[in-house]
């Protein structure tokens, strides 16, 4: 397999059809894993390390191996990749303002008795982008009990 000078590979190996999940093509495949290095933008990645604070480490980190392909924002490997991560760090940025505009309506003691299922002590503690969203959608019906 020939390496390029960082020791990547500078091809994704033809796997065959039996190593790869269930009903994803060699294609698809290369797709996911076949982002081509290109030129970053530094301001980019100081905006998406901006979020960590904001979503907290488990919903941060989830992020950017989702949407960054990365596991840290300074190895994002090109501007349009960053830009698609920033585009879904805000996404999850408003989720938790929801979250914080749901948890005044509901007030302290029922905030948190619907997040003492999550056994967190903060909400940037939340484990994942699902469980951010189970808490608004159980917020919300609780908001929706309340005005009927």
């Amino acid at each position: 397999m020939r390496l390029n000078s960082r020791g990547e590979p500078m091809a994704i190996p033809t796997l065959p059809e039996w190593a790869l999940p269930p009903g994803m093509t060699m294609a698809q495949a290369n797709g996911l894993a076949g982002d081509t290095r290109g030129p970053v933008d530094q301001r980019l990645t100081a905006e998406i390390e901006g979020f960590r604070g904001t979503l907290g480490e488990p919903i941060y980190g989830e992020v950017l191996r989702r949407a960054g392909h990365s596991r840290d924002a300074q190895t994002i490997p090109n501007a349009e990749r960053q830009k698609q991560t920033i585009e879904k760090m805000k996404a999850a940025a408003r989720g938790f303002e929801r979250l914080r505009n749901l948890a005044e309506m509901a007030g302290d003691a029922q905030f948190f008795a619907v997040t003492e299922r999550f056994k967190i002590a903060s909400v940037t503690e939340l484990p994942s982008l699902a469980a951010l969203k189970q808490l608004v959608e159980d917020l919300e019906s609780l908001a929706n009990q309340q005005v009927a």
